[in-house]
């Protein structure tokens, strides 16, 4: 696999065609002296791989609808009877990413290929080598860098956010939730504070220093050095690697470091080593943390040189960044309920719910005061004045028949059957017909923002 090159203590050809001071960049230097400035470029403009949100309206020229959210209330307010709980929508919004590449050009890298040939790489090379560890950083939020989006009420704490829109549920008594597409545009540590630009390096004498070699060991114990802490664990730093080797008496005489790490702080504890197999014990090592030189991509500057990348070059890959996002499908954004089923992803920010007010035959039980039409059949025991006409037959201690034609009073106890409009005041337990829009509200649909990370 090619290998993106950059400048280490600088660089010549000699006259012999020998190249001296390029080395490979590993994916520290990838993300602190290259994703840095494009990312941060990335997040100033729209281009492939930016997200917008809109409310109604088509489709953005370039633009690859997400999934949208509907924001939906009662017609009726809070206690409105009877009503249909007809709802209607209010607006509708939608989250698209633009997938269409961008026009542009930007400089030739240098890479060294399977075979060692130091040449100019293809665009398939760089973003193999150099634009996927990019885009890794964006989607996990590597601290130092920006443009990842996410979808909360308030900014995240973790540098500076800027609002691309907001979606909002109303109720209809005036509830209203809002959560704002956040997109990261400067990142939370600055790349030149340096506590966490540090890997294991060797003392003074060339070696890390054995402070106890132990004894017993017959054969090289596995050596083990602790991980970068803080936000810069990994995956976002890389633990240190090392090798021992031993003497005839079984102790541990050195330690060779095979691969640095990075992400180490500078100042504070330094990282811890520890051993085991080999057949003995105790030995113990120190190592410590330094900061090393920029190993920033470079161009061609002529038949016998090499320069490093301005950040304005740096910023022209994001031509090739739109391109790897759409090819690979990492970076790309869902608007869903769930993770679409195709690949890793992650949810970036809150749960946008829609929420609308129930309806319900409401229980009511309190004094009621109003008028009354309908039927009743009860019981009636009470005063009665007034006149009355119409047909009366109940037990006479003697025989009438026919109508009566008078005034009564007096207090009466008997069944009454028929239709009553009145007003009636009193006490009513039970249940009003048909159905009221209560305060309670119930969830019509969830949406979450999500990347694919793998």
């Amino acid at each position: 696999m090619s290998k993106v090159l950059g400048i280490f203590g600088g660089s010549t050809i000699t006259p012999s065609g020998v190249c001296e001071g390029l080395i490979e960049i590993d994916d520290y230097f990838k993300v602190m002296h290259f994703a840095v400035p494009l990312l941060n470029y990335f997040a100033s403009i729209e281009t492939q791989g930016s997200l917008k949100l809109r409310n109604g309206g088509g489709t953005p020229t370039g633009h690859t609808d997400l999934g949208s959210f509907t924001d939906r209330v009662r017609d009726d307010s809070v206690g409105t009877h009877p009503t249909d709980g007809a709802i209607s929508v209010v607006n509708t919004y939608t989250i698209s990413q633009k997938t269409d590449p961008e026009a542009g050009s930007y400089p030739e890298l240098i890479v060294r290929d399977s075979d060692g040939e130091i040449r100019g790489g293809t665009d398939a090379e760089i973003k193999s080598d150099l634009i996927d560890t990019v885009i890794i950083a964006l989607v996990v939020g590597n601290p130092f860098i920006s443009g990842q989006y996410k979808l909360q009420e308030t900014a995240p704490t973790d540098g500076s956010w800027t609002s691309r829109g907001d979606i909002i549920d109303t109720q209809v008594d005036g509830t209203t939730v809002t959560k704002t597409l956040w997109q990261k545009t400067a990142a939370s540590t600055s790349i030149l504070n340096g506590n966490h630009f540090g890997r294991v390096v060797d003392l003074g004498t060339g070696e890390p220093v054995v402070t106890n070699g132990g004894s017993g060991y017959s054969s090289p114990p596995t050596v083990t050095i602790s991980a970068p802490t803080g936000f810069n664990s990994p995956p976002l730093g890389k633990r240190a690697t090392a090798t021992a080797s031993i003497n005839g008496s079984g102790q541990v005489t050195g330690i060779t470091i095979t691969n640095p790490g990075f992400g180490y702080k500078i100042i504070g504890t330094a990282p811890t080593v520890s051993f085991s197999g080999g057949g003995g014990s105790g030995a113990e090592a120190d190592v410590t943390v330094a900061r090393v030189s920029s190993k920033t991509p470079i161009k061609q500057h002529g038949p016998n040189s090499f320069i490093q990348l301005t950040e304005e070059e740096i910023s022209s890959f994001h031509v090739l960044l739109g391109e790897r996002i759409e090819q690979t499908g990492i970076g790309k954004y869902a608007f869903s309920a769930s993770a679409p089923a195709s690949g890793t992803w992650m949810q970036m920010g809150e749960i946008m719910s829609d929420q609308a007010k129930d309806s319900a035959t409401y229980a009511y039980a309190g004094q009621f005061t109003g008028p009354y039409v309908g039927h009743y059949q009860q019981n009636y025991l009470g005063t009665y004045a007034g006149s009355y006409a119409g047909s009366y037959q109940i037990f006479y201690s003697g025989f009438t028949a026919g109508n009566f034609t008078g005034n009564y009073s007096g207090t009466r106890s008997y069944w009454f059957t028929g239709y009553s409009s009145a007003s009636f005041s009193g006490t009513y337990t039970g249940y009003f017909d048909g159905a009221t829009i209560i305060s309670s509200s119930s969830t019509q649909e969830q949406k979450r923002l999500w990347v694919r990370i793998a």
